[in-house]
């Protein structure tokens, strides 16, 4: 049990590592990466979606997608340091390690239940060939949005 638990922290720890050396960087950050990713996927949708209407009703749900991956990052990052202070605790029992793992993915579940009923609203609300249209322009988004979350820097 406590190796599962050390080896789940070792990865925690490398993830805020990498998290913080690509918040010091010169470099435009993985979150304004993702800002302006979802930035051009409004655009696009404005460029895609011929009804003003139709579009800037989803784009109210591209808004709601970002602010649901946002708080998921933030979620994400509260547990990290959650963890890195058990670990730092030397009187910190297994059972503390259990429960803020079941928090953890509880949270996981809530974020993730929340994002598929935003994407699910935004589906349909697109045709078939919009949503190819938009692919490109999502997928970056979705792409930079995710290396946040894992503290992937380019």
């Amino acid at each position: 049990m406590l190796q599962r638990v050390s080896g789940s922290l070792k990865i925690i720890a490398l993830l805020a590592a990498l998290l913080l050396v690509s918040a010091c960087s010169g470099r435009e950050t993985p979150v304004e990466k993702s800002i302006e990713a979802f930035d051009d996927v409004r655009a696009e949708v404005r460029s895609v979606i011929a009804e003003p209407d139709r579009a800037e009703a989803i784009i109210g749900l591209v808004d709601e997608l970002q602010q649901s991956f946002d708080q998921t990052r933030e979620i994400q990052q509260r547990h990290i340091k959650q963890f890195i202070e058990l670990n730092r605790d030397y009187n910190s029992t297994p059972a503390q390690f259990d429960a803020l793992i079941a928090a953890t993915n509880s949270d996981i579940e809530v974020s993730q239940e929340r994002t598929l009923g935003i994407n699910r609203r935004l589906v349909a609300m697109v045709s078939a060939e919009e949503w190819e249209a938009l692919n490109k322009a999502r997928s970056k988004a979705f792409d930079s949005t995710f290396k946040t979350m894992n503290g992937v820097q380019e």
